[in-house]
Formats: structure tokens, C-alpha cells, sequence
């Protein structure tokens, strides 16, 4: 071994003790900012909780909930809109508090920033399937903010899967918004050729196009139509 590589030695061991310590402290910096994010959703949580339990009216209740709601979403936390969405979906909120407060929430998700506004809407959604029944205005809410998301991405499939989730037969809607729904589903399925799904929105879309209130629905349903078929 050289006299240039002895006296060498000793700087390398000196560096790769400095990396070491750096990814140490990187190490434990991140765990100490992982238990404050846990310790402020537990938090959060529990003040929800304690304006549930408080001897405050419903009204009451649904306002202040409002409020924490804003406050979670000012500061972006993630852990504590999903953990909140939980505690709304549960059995134990009524549905006079429930209700109104995340329809709330479908109002305001749209200030956090989009790669974690996706997480929550996705989470969100996954967590009103047992319940779709008792929030389906809420549901559809978030499948079109999601949806819409996806496809500004360039993820029409997915996009589409999530807009057909929407349960635009359970009257809330008229022909002319089912048709407009089921063209751009239609739509979606197509910048990706997936025609098997396209033709099955296509056909849907005809069921109620002739009463649509817009030509220019009219014109996209024929102009994919052909597309499908021709």
C-alpha cells in the first residue's frame, strides 16, 4: 500500500463517518416529526370527539365541527382529514351532524394541495362505500373532484372507473345530466381505446340523450357513437 493511500485513509473513514452521522440525524429528525404528526391527528381527534360528547345542540355541534374542519385543512393534515372523515362516517355521529359536515368538507378539500388532496379524496371515497346510501350527494361530490383530477393527470381509465361509481339512477338526476355523465364516461374510456367499456357508456348515454338540454351533448354522444360501432 502506497504512503499517499495510508495517509488517505484516515480522511475517507473521517467522511464516511460524517454521512453516517448526517443520516442519522435525518433518521431521527423524521421519526421525531412522524410522533408530533401523530400526537397533533390524535389531537384533532379528540377535540371532534369531545364536541360530539358536549351538551352543546346539534346545530352547535355541526358548526363547530365546520370549524375544525377548516383549521385541519389550513394547515394540510393529511392524517387529520382522513382520520376526521372516519369518525364522520361512523355510526356513532348522527346523520343531522354527520351530514352537513362532510358535505363541508366536499366544499373545501379542494385548498389542500393536489398530491395529497387525491390521497384524502381516494380515502374518503373507499370510506363512504359502506355508506353510500345515507352521503350519496357527498359521494358523488368527491368522485367528480377526484375524477376530474385524474384526468388532468392523463389517467382516463381510472378517471372513468370513479365517475361510474356516481348512482345516477337514484333520482337526484335528470335525462339530460345522466346523458352529459355517461358521454364523458364514454369519453374517458375512449382516450385510452378502451372500446368494450366505451360501448357499454355509449349505449347508456342513448337511453336519455334525445331529452338532453344541450346540443352539444348530443353532437358527442353521435360523434363516439361512431366511434364505437362504425
Amino acid at each position: 500500500m502506497s504512503e499517499k493511500t495510508i495517509r488517505a485513509s484516515p480522511q475517507r473513514t473521517d467522511h464516511y463517518q460524517r454521512h453516517e452521522l448526517i443520516n442519522r440525524h435525518i433518521v431521527e429528525r423524521e421519526m421525531v416529526i412522524k410522533k408530533i404528526s401523530i400526537l397533533l391527528c390524535l389531537k384533532m381527534v379528540s377535540r371532534a370527539e369531545a364536541l360530539l360528547q358536549g351538551d352543546t345542540e346539534q346545530k352547535e355541534k355541526t358548526n363547530l365541527l365546520r370549524g375544525l374542519l377548516d383549521e385541519i385543512i389550513s394547515g394540510n393534515g393529511v392524517d387529520e382529514l382522513v382520520n376526521l372523515v372516519n369518525l364522520m362516517v361512523g355510526d356513532g355521529v348522527p346523520l343531522v351532524i354527520s351530514r352537513p359536515v362532510l358535505q363541508h368538507f366536499s366544499q373545501e378539500i379542494c385548498k389542500v394541495p393536489a398530491k395529497a388532496r387525491g390521497q384524502v379524496l381516494r380515502h374518503a371515497i373507499d370510506a363512504l362505500m359502506s355508506r353510500n346510501v345515507s352521503f350519496e350527494e357527498t359521494d358523488a361530490k368527491l368522485r367528480e373532484l377526484l375524477g376530474q383530477s385524474l384526468a388532468d393527470s392523463e389517467e382516463y381509465v381510472e378517471a372513468a372507473r370513479v365517475l361510474a361509481g356516481i348512482n345516477l339512477e337514484g333520482g337526484r338526476y335528470n335525462d339530460s345530466q345522466k346523458a352529459e355523465q355517461y358521454v364523458r364516461i364514454t369519453e374517458l374510456f375512449l382516450e385510452e381505446d378502451e372500446t368494450v367499456e366505451a360501448e357499454r357508456y355509449v349505449n347508456r348515454a342513448a337511453q336519455f340523450v334525445h331529452n338532453s338540454l344541450d346540443p352539444l351533448v348530443q353532437v358527442r354522444h353521435k360523434v363516439r357513437y361512431v366511434r364505437c360501432f362504425c
